[in-house]
């Protein structure tokens, strides 16, 4: 048995047989009131799956029965979801949120609280109140932009209802944005691809820029992950490059190796003779080695 917190808000992990296996359980007992749930066999992966969800139950009764004196408040309720965002971690990577990710977070929520103001009652938000929010959007950014504010703004209620159990019932669950999502622009053409290669290859052409747009072209990076490749990455005797998570600009994506192509090894080639030190960045700006470009 394995005990998770400290009474009024605790639990417990073990293993019981039944039917004739043994299985793992949690109990826990939020607000007085007996909870338990039977998660599988008794494996590595069931009790380790078990004592992250014992740890989030026992933290959602925990942050229900903190809840402010008065009726809470938007700017409370951003607030509590933006400390939370600062402790969890990305499904997808079990990272904790990128510093870029919780800064959007921030501008989202300056955008909401200018619309409702600071001290609107989150209950009292109304389907009508949402609509009008995103109308004014529209006058203030771009589509893209609404449509990402308008996600956070319901995916912010969703948590309070269904994780932290901060409101009874979420008051915009069925409002849908308006707005059409931005989607991918059309593919460049042959030509116009052969135009952009072209013009890599004018005289004067700084041998940074034409190694940037390369290695965008070919690979799809980001310019955060271009400017952020060092030579440890780069391996020319085996002709392929290690884009790793760690990188600015990989949004959580997984590290992954990729073949150099031929024009782009030319590019490379001309940086490794203008490199300052192996291990430094391919790109490093012309003030100075330590300067990214």
């Amino acid at each position: 048995m394995k005990k998770h917190g400290a009474k009024p808000f605790s639990g417990s992990r073990f293993v019981e047989r039944r039917h004739g296996r043994l299985v793992v359980r949690i109990e826990w007992w939020p607000n007085g009131k007996r909870r338990c749930e039977t998660l599988g066999p008794n494996t590595k992966a069931n009790r380790e799956l078990a004592d992250a969800m014992l740890a989030r139950a026992l933290q959602r009764a925990t942050l229900a029965n903190r809840l402010p004196a008065g009726p809470l408040t938007i700017a409370e309720l951003l607030r509590r979801y933006r400390e939370d965002a600062g402790k969890r971690r990305a499904r997808r990577t079990g990272a904790p949120l990128r510093v870029a990710t919780l800064a959007l977070y921030d501008d989202y929520h300056a955008r909401i609280l200018a619309f409702f103001g600071p001290a609107k009652e989150a209950a009292a938000v109304k389907r009508s109140d949402a609509r009008l929010f995103e109308q004014r959007l529209c006058d203030l950014v771009g589509d893209g932009q609404v449509v990402r504010t308008m996600d956070h703004l319901r995916q912010v209620f969703r948590w309070a209802v269904a994780e932290v159990e901060l409101l009874a019932t979420n008051p915009i669950a069925d409002v849908r944005t308006a707005v059409r999502r931005p989607k991918h622009g059309p593919i460049y053409t042959r030509e116009e691809r052969r135009a952009l290669l072209a013009g890599l290859d004018v005289e004067g052409r700084d041998w940074r820029f034409r190694l940037m747009a390369l290695l965008c072209g070919t690979h799809g990076m980001r310019e955060g992950q271009a400017r952020g490749l060092a030579w440890p990455e780069v391996d020319l005797d085996r002709n392929t490059i290690r884009l790793t998570q760690a990188v600015v600009g990989s949004k959580g994506q997984p590290d992954r190796v990729v073949p150099i192509m031929a024009r782009e090894r030319q590019a490379l080639v001309e940086a490794w003779n203008r490199r300052v030190t192996d291990d430094g960045l391919v790109l490093w700006g012309w003030r100075g080695s330590s300067r990214r470009s």
